[in-house]
């Protein structure tokens, strides 16, 4: 898995929920837009990766509701 990928999800959710506590609810979460399920789930490959870390910028922007 590629390290770098996963900093930046770190780091982007952090800016999205303000803490680590909130991040990680977020990802134990299931979610329909995900078809019901837990973002951490989406994290098998590098395509679930960036699919999650842009998800999460579309929230702290607010185009993702």
């Amino acid at each position: 898995m590629n390290l770098q990928l996963l900093k930046r999800l770190d780091e982007e959710g952090l800016k999205t929920f303000d803490s680590k506590v909130n991040f990680d609810k977020w990802m134990n979460t299931s979610w329909e837009f995900l078809n019901d399920r837990k973002p951490k789930d989406c994290l098998e490959n590098e395509k679930g990766i960036k699919r999650i870390t842009n998800i999460l910028i579309q929230i702290r922007h607010g185009i993702f509701a």
